[in-house]
């Protein structure tokens, strides 16, 4: 094929334009010809001018990869240039195609481009020649399917976060649902609290008033006095409800590790639960406790006694009048260390319903029922605390009730054997014991509860001595210390407090016994107490068994 002398400025402008390629070439399609404009070094191969169909042939088979071969020879074969050409019919007179393939030069691939582009003869009348570029887009094709990647790795992360997003939404809702539902169950708590809390205290105040007019009735006065000690008591629970609840959810409720009487601790239970049922009109049946062989056992005999009450005292306020109350238990098993024992409680009260049982365990819950309150209804608390010190002992719980019907509890709570030798227990008259002649100084600022104190103090033979502060105690040791026997240290007092007061004292060299007398109930207090020197440490309110043994401890 030959291009007329007359062409050859064109010619040169098509050969300069083909310079960004690889290769270049003028294609005869009527004669199945080529001639090359512009090869680079590694196409020099190949003639400059000849069949272009041999051309394809050779060029894809050494360079073409995987399926894009037949696809780019059919794509330049001599059949569909000849389509290309009849485009050029009508007013397309400016019409290019492409194709892209992959590549294999030098052992490394690479992505190509080629532009078939029809050319009229110089009368515009027919085209019969077409300009096939070839040109290496391994770069440009590597920046698209980068930014491919990172288009699709943008909206996969933008998906996720939408979907996280989303979560935290869902989460932010649960949360606040939550806490609405938190928020109310303490808002119906404080509102509970305020009237269990003047229950009693209006109980108390009208009993203290009542006993002004019965001062010439011996048995009203009795009456009046075991009454308002029993609202104190309820009073008492109320705030440890609240007290110990704190001291769960901040993790900071911790177990005794004591020796005890099961079936002492369940007496007990059995006598207050038999009063309470009395004054409710309610049977309390209690199933001889014979079945249990381990009788010594070491744990928590005060929270456990709470456990049992709590679900004696429910079963018994939650009744009817003239229904029933069944406790019984018995040994389950024995690993050579550990008991297992279960307790059941059944009652043939009001019950409850399917949806209250899913959250009766729950902290500040009760179920709002006109039948449900009586005197006194309690924190809302009792059930979940209770709850707790099972879980912490190891023990399990279950709940059956039926509304109308009544309730069963089932707890079981593993308890270490204790092998020890035991003494029988001799009962002590604490109220008879005397200590003639122990003098005692009491720290106590507020002038009601050092009433108290001295009152119980001198009634069983002791000389008092009252200061109202930790300094006027370690004052009164600098100038008297062989005049006194005994402290007694309260802890939150002006000026000088308790605990700095007790080591001034133990600083000066003193080994008297220091008690605490506080109304500071937690157990990192009594450790505080402890570590300031004292000997042991009392929480009020003060009850007189609780003093009477602590001075027999330490006083001969």
């Amino acid at each position: 094929m030959e291009i007329d002398n007359n062409s050859k400025f064109a010619r040169s402008i098509l050969k300069t334009l083909c310079q960004n390629y690889f290769t270049g070439m003028v294609v005869d399609v009527e004669k199945n010809q080529y001639e090359v404009l512009h090869f680079s070094p590694w196409m020099e191969k190949y003639s400059k001018q000849g069949s272009f169909s041999e051309f394809v042939d050779e060029y894809v088979r050494d360079y073409v990869t995987g399926d894009f071969r037949k696809e780019l020879q059919n794509a330049l074969s001599i059949s569909m240039l000849r389509k290309y050409l009849e485009s050029m019919r009508g007013d397309n007179t400016e019409c290019s195609y492409y194709m892209e393939y992959e590549s294999l030069r030098y052992g490394e691939p690479h992505w190509c481009k080629c532009k078939m582009t029809p050319m009229l003869d110089e009368e515009n009348e027919k085209a019969q020649h077409m300009l096939v570029l070839f040109r290496d887009i391994t770069e440009q094709k590597n920046a698209e399917l980068k930014y491919e990647e990172n288009l699709k790795s943008a909206k996969e992360q933008a998906e996720a976060a939408q979907k996280r997003a989303e979560k935290a939404q869902k989460r932010a809702e649960k949360a606040r649902e939550e806490a609405d539902r938190a928020n109310e169950a303490k808002t119906n708590f404080l509102r509970r609290m305020s009237h269990d809390i003047r229950t009693p205290i209006n109980g108390i105040r009208g009993l203290v008033q009542m006993s002004y007019y019965y001062e010439n009735d011996p048995e009203k006065l009795q009456d009046c006095r075991r009454k308002v000690l029993g609202a104190t008591d309820h009073l008492l629970s109320l705030v440890n409800d609240v007290l110990d609840m704190g001291k769960l959810e901040a993790g900071q409720f911790t177990l005794k590790h004591d020796p005890f009487m099961l079936s002492k601790i369940l007496t007990e239970v059995n006598m207050v639960s038999e009063t309470q049922a009395e004054s409710c009109n309610v049977h309390f049946i209690s199933k001889d406790i014979g079945e249990i062989e381990h009788d010594h056992v070491i744990g928590s005999p005060v929270y456990l006694k709470r456990i049992f009450l709590n679900f004696t005292s429910n079963a018994i306020k939650y009744n009817r009048a003239g229904g029933q109350v069944y406790v019984h238990g018995h040994e389950v098993s024995f690993d050579g260390k550990t008991a297992l024992y279960e307790f059941v409680c059944e009652d043939t009260g009001i019950g409850m319903s399917e949806e209250f049982q899913n959250r009766a365990f729950d902290p500040f819950t009760q179920e709002e029922r006109d039948d449900a309150r009586t005197t006194y209804v309690g924190t809302g608390l009792g059930l979940s605390i209770t709850k707790q010190l099972i879980d912490l002992m190891g023990g399990t719980i279950e709940l059956e009730s039926t509304v109308g019907v009544g309730t069963k509890i089932t707890f079981r709570i593993p308890l270490e054997v204790d092998f020890a030798e035991h003494e029988e227990e001799k009962e002590v008259d604490y109220s008879k014991i005397m200590f003639d002649g122990v003098r005692v100084l009491l720290a106590e600022d507020n002038d009601l509860n050092a009433e108290i104190a001295s009152f119980m103090l001198e009634h069983h033979g002791m000389k008092v001595t009252w200061v109202k502060n930790g300094k006027f105690a370690v004052d009164e040791m600098k100038q008297r210390a062989e005049d006194y026997d005994l402290i007694f240290m309260d802890i939150m007092m002006p000026i000088m407090d308790g605990l700095k007061a007790t080591k001034k004292i133990r600083k000066m060299g003193y080994t008297i016994p220091i008690i605490a007398m506080t109304a500071n109930a937690f157990t990192d207090d009594m450790q505080k107490s402890l570590e300031a020197g004292m000997n042991a440490h009392l929480t009020k309110p003060l009850k007189e068994k609780s003093i009477v043994k602590m001075i027999v401890k330490y006083v001969k």
